[in-house]
């Protein structure tokens, strides 16, 4: 069953998001994850949600994005996302 993280981004210093940036990506594909949609700008069609940049990875199964979101590997990238944005995440079970 695939799963994804969906990510409403706000980058709020530069330099540390860039340092974030250049390390996720391998992160996300040694544990079977793949980006759908990067830095993608939303529009609100109905509610009151104003996001700022969405961010979609897949992976194979929740197991696995659990894996990667508690791996040693992404724990200090992850504090650097903290530090260099705030941002909302959800990982949501996309049942077949």
């Amino acid at each position: 069953m695939a799963a994804h993280i969906l990510v409403d981004l706000n980058v709020t210093d530069r330099e540390k998001f860039k340092a974030y940036a250049n390390g996720v990506q391998a992160t996300v594909k040694e544990y079977g994850g793949r980006y759908n949609c990067k830095w993608g700008y939303p529009q609100t069609l109905e509610g009151e949600w104003q996001a700022h940049r969405i961010v979609m990875i897949e992976f194979p199964t929740v197991e696995q994005a659990r894996q990667w979101w508690d791996s040693e590997k992404y724990r200090p990238l992850k504090e650097l996302r903290r530090e260099g944005s705030s941002a909302r995440i959800i990982l949501v079970d996309v049942p077949d």
